[in-house]
């Protein structure tokens, strides 16, 4: 379903699963992917705070079974964080100034993978989020920590994980849609003010980067290497 609004942004809620990725042998690194669900003005008060951490709570079960014990050694899931986001692209606020529409679970979940990481930090797996709108402003993307999986000798994940990962974030999404019924779905949100439903997820094979994490990323320097000037 495609449901024009308008242009400019579109009110919805922002559910975000955090974590970090890396141990005490490595400098940690915060990771955050995020999915949008479609919303009107007045779903600002639909749920209680109480009801969106008990949603926060359920989509952090299902994220940490269906990615997080698939992702390499060292990825962790910390928290679910819901945000009911304006059409002005802000948090509402009540009249004694807290957020409204916004709840968040906290829990530490480490995958179920061990021993050496077998990929560097800056690593995703990247999901394909299709709708039934035409051309790139109807499709999104989930950006995922790194598999646990081997890459082939083509260097690239084998069909089987791809189809996994495929078959999972639809799960979770399933789950966010459940979570927010009736009328809320998970859709991607066109700048042009258009929100498209997410019908089906698709996960290509090559494993690509995830810009975004780098400034999350403890740095670490060599020392100075002194360059020789002629003439000093």
């Amino acid at each position: 379903m495609t449901s024009p609004v308008g242009p400019g942004r579109t009110s919805h809620f922002l559910v975000s699963f955090l974590g970090t990725f890396g141990d005490a042998n490595a400098p940690l690194e915060r990771w955050q992917t995020s999915l949008r669900v479609n919303a009107i003005p007045a779903d600002a008060t639909a749920f209680t705070a109480a009801q969106l951490v008990a949603k926060a709570t359920t989509l952090h079960a299902s994220f940490a079974t269906n990615i997080i014990n698939i992702s390499q050694a060292g990825t962790s899931l910390t928290a679910v964080d819901i945000r009911f986001i304006g059409a002005n692209g802000l948090q509402p606020r009540d009249t004694q100034g807290a957020f409204q529409g916004a709840g968040r679970y906290e829990q530490n979940l480490g995958t179920t993978a061990s021993g050496t990481p077998l990929y560097p930090f800056q690593i995703a797996v990247v999901a394909s989020l299709q709708t039934a709108r035409a051309g790139a402003r109807g499709k999104g993307r989930l950006f995922l920590p790194p598999p646990f999986y081997i890459l082939d000798s083509s260097g690239r994940l084998s069909v089987a994980n791809v189809a996994t990962y495929a078959g999972r974030v639809s799960t979770i999404i399933n789950a966010v849609n459940t979570e927010f019924t009736p009328g809320r779905r998970v859709s991607v949100m066109s700048t042009w003010g258009v929100q498209s439903e997410v019908t089906s997820v698709k996960v290509g094979k090559v494993l690509d980067t995830h810009r975004s994490r780098r400034t999350s990323q403890l740095e670490a320097y060599s020392p100075n290497s002194a360059v020789a000037l002629p003439g000093a």
